[in-house]
Order: C-alpha cells, then structure tokens, then sequence
C-alpha cells in the first residue's frame, strides 16, 4: 500500500470531494483498484483516511490540465508552478474516499511504528505498518474527562 504525503488543504479537498485526481511529478507504482492512504503534511501532521485509485495516467503538462481543471482542486499558476522544469506530469484519479474515524498524529505514528519519517512524496509500506495504521485509525476518541474533584467542589458551594 501507498502514503502519500499531501498538502493539508488538498487532503482535506479530497475527503470533502472537490479534489478527484492528486497531481503528481514521479508517478508511484499504483493500478486501478489499489488503495492509498494519505498523510496530511505539517501543521495537520496526521494520517487523516485513504482512497481508492480509479486510474493513473502520465501525459504531458498541457494535456492533464485539460483533463484535471475541474476536479484537481489547484489554479493554474499553482499547476505551473508545481510542475516546473518538466514536460510530463501523472495524476492519480480518486474513485472512493474514507476518512477514518479518528486520525493518526505524527506522535502516534512515532509511538507504534518505530523510526517512522513521513514521505517527502510517497512511501511503499509494508502490510504490518497498514495493520498499526488501521488499528490507530479505528480507535474511538475518548471524551476528556472532567475533574471529578472540581466538579465536587462546585456541588457544595452551589448547595450553600
């Protein structure tokens, strides 16, 4: 399975479906079907859910705009400036999206997947490294407690 790293705006773009296809510069090694999970970088600095690929295609910059303009989530000076220096670009089309209950913080990744450094682009990992992620992900967030101590107090006086 694949992390992507992306750009927290644009991880949010694709779990709130405006973003269907992630513009790439190297294109990872993805098929129709493959599932990728997706790292929002810093200040979110969390896994935040995955989505299914529909399809990759490399084609030239002028060509994948055309084909990307609506759904790519990015102006036209961004595409450009992202692209810079190259003749070719890939884009990974999105099919499905999940966003998982709880997201993973970097200091939980750290914490249960020793030596972890998110990808500056993407990373391959390895099924174990998917299982502690999935596990991570499905945990519930817990409530913060109250302080039973002030809530006490607070009972007394108003009884006064």
């Amino acid at each position: 399975m694949l992390l992507l790293s992306i750009h927290p705006k644009f991880a949010e773009a694709i779990f709130d479906g405006t973003k269907k296809v992630e513009l790439r510069r190297r294109a990872p090694r993805l098929i129709e079907g493959d599932e990728v999970i997706v790292y929002a970088t810093v200040p979110t600095a969390a896994i935040l859910g995955s989505f299914t690929v529909e399809r990759v295609e490399s084609s030239n910059l002028n060509d994948l705009w055309q084909r990307s303009l609506s759904v790519a989530a990015v102006s036209r000076p961004e595409f450009d400036a992202y692209f810079t220096g190259l003749n070719k670009g890939v884009g990974i089309w999105i099919t499905a999206t999940k966003r998982y209950s709880a997201s993973v913080s970097l200091t939980d990744l750290r914490k249960s997947l020793k030596g972890f450094h998110p990808p500056q682009g993407f990373r391959y990992l390895s099924v174990n490294e998917v299982k502690i992620i999935e596990k991570l992900a499905s945990r519930k967030k817990t409530p913060k407690r109250k302080n039973v101590s002030g809530v006490k107090r607070l009972a007394r006086m108003a009884s006064r």
